[in-house]
């Protein structure tokens, strides 16, 4: 199947529309195989700081040993999205849940992973900053 797009006189399937433009367009990206982002150096993409330990390992090395399993996979989404991402609204996907906080938390935006469990970041100077995974409800 072929969008109506085109990329350079070929056409472009509606997959790689929905792989590669996801930032672009709102889409549902959670049907899309997305390769798990490993970060091979520090400061090298948007996330720049963790607050949660078991995410900052799965981020630096694919580690997921300290997370739970029913999540890792939707994070590694998320992390990848995040690492993306040029704005806050960039992680406002289909089924993310994104809003703002507010109270002791404002200034965060939150992610949702599944039932109360988000992850949340600050998003300042093109950076993510103190991402964390907790349930905060």
């Amino acid at each position: 199947m072929t969008s109506g797009r085109r990329n350079g006189g070929r056409s472009v399937t509606a997959y790689e529309l929905a792989c590669f433009s996801f930032l672009a367009i709102h889409i549902q990206v959670d049907k899309c195989q997305l390769t798990p982002y490993i970060n091979m150096g520090k400061g090298r993409g948007v996330i720049q700081s963790f607050r949660h330990r078991g995410l900052q390992r799965l981020y630096e090395r694919g580690d997921a040993s300290r997370l739970n399993a029913d999540h890792v996979q939707r994070l590694r989404l998320i992390l990848t999205l995040l690492d993306a991402a040029t704005t806050p609204s960039d992680m406002h996907f289909p089924g993310s849940g994104f809003h703002a906080l507010r109270g002791n938390l404002r200034g965060f935006y939150a992610v949702r992973v599944s039932g109360n469990w988000r992850v949340i970041f600050r998003f300042e100077n093109a950076g993510a900053y103190d991402v964390d995974y907790l349930d905060y409800h």
